[in-house]
């Protein structure tokens, strides 16, 4: 991993910082089993990234395991999502990091925010951060082949995770990835509700591939970058993905969710869990 350390005013951005613009009501195309798809990102009352029906539900950040799930914010008024998965490790998306697509540039950090007990909040500040070494972030937006890097862990100054509990990082197995059934659930911090997490439950794994990344019918939009993919694997509930990007087609319409594979960091995040315990 590629550690960069991340001073008082030094840290993360978010590369999905766009604005909504409204569609018609009703203005969606169909795909041939009958699915709804969002309208493009020009266009309305509809979130691009929504794939069709809005399956996102409010859930109680208190419960598990939604607490283990908090917002990066930034000093340019953006944010991601990332979820603990160590007392002070932060899993989120690499280009999150960085201060726009065509950037190398890194965004001043102003905290990690997580809900507590009694609708408080919780606020932290970052140390460091840790990168794939072959993570690019101008490379990234124009290379598919790297896709399987957009990760990080962020390193916080208290281990918050040990009260708040953490998320195990694990790899779903072969017959899982191939699988129709409804066995992921994402969650994060959407642009429509950006003080609360949603979550959508029961999404499904649609095509996996050898570089280290999914795709899912699971419902994003602006700010669910970084949020955690959840499935349960050997009877545990665990961090299988990070949420990446929406996939779109040719005219602009979103298609997918596109996640990196745990497959691709669950060694990684062994190696980081050992190194900041």
């Amino acid at each position: 991993m590629r550690t960069w350390p991340l001073h008082a005013a030094l840290g993360l951005a978010l590369a999905l910082a766009v604005p909504p613009a409204p569609v018609a009501a009703g203005d969606c195309r169909r795909t041939a089993d009958g699915t709804c798809l969002s309208a493009p990102a020009a266009g309305g009352d509809a979130l691009f990234g929504v794939l069709g029906a809005d399956d996102r539900t409010p859930v109680d950040p208190v419960d598990w395991p939604w607490r283990a799930i908090g917002r990066l914010d930034f000093a340019s008024g953006s944010y991601c999502t990332g979820s603990l998965v160590g007392p002070r490790l932060v899993l989120t998306a690499a280009h999150c990091l960085f201060a726009g697509p065509d950037s190398d540039a890194l965004d001043p950090i102003v905290e990690f925010a997580i809900g507590a007990p009694g609708g408080s909040v919780i606020h932290v500040r970052a140390t460091e951060a840790l990168l794939p070494p072959r993570y690019d972030n101008i490379r990234h937006g124009l290379i598919a082949d790297d896709d399987g890097y957009d990760y990080a862990f962020i390193v916080l100054e208290q281990a918050v995770g040990a009260f708040f509990g953490t998320l195990p990082v694990a790899a779903l197995a072969e017959r899982d990835l191939a699988t129709d059934a409804p066995i992921l659930t994402e969650a994060g911090f959407s642009i429509d509700r950006p003080d609360a997490v949603t979550a959508h439950r029961g999404c499904r794994v649609l095509e996996s591939f050898a570089d280290g990344v999914i795709l899912t019918d699971c419902d994003i939009t602006v700010g669910d970058s970084g949020a955690p993919l959840l499935a349960s694997v050997d009877g545990v509930l665990s961090v299988v993905g990070v949420i990446s990007a929406t996939m779109v087609d040719a005219a602009g319409w979103p298609t997918t969710t596109l996640a990196v594979d745990s497959r691709a960091f669950v060694a990684a995040w062994r190696e980081a869990t050992a190194g900041h315990p």
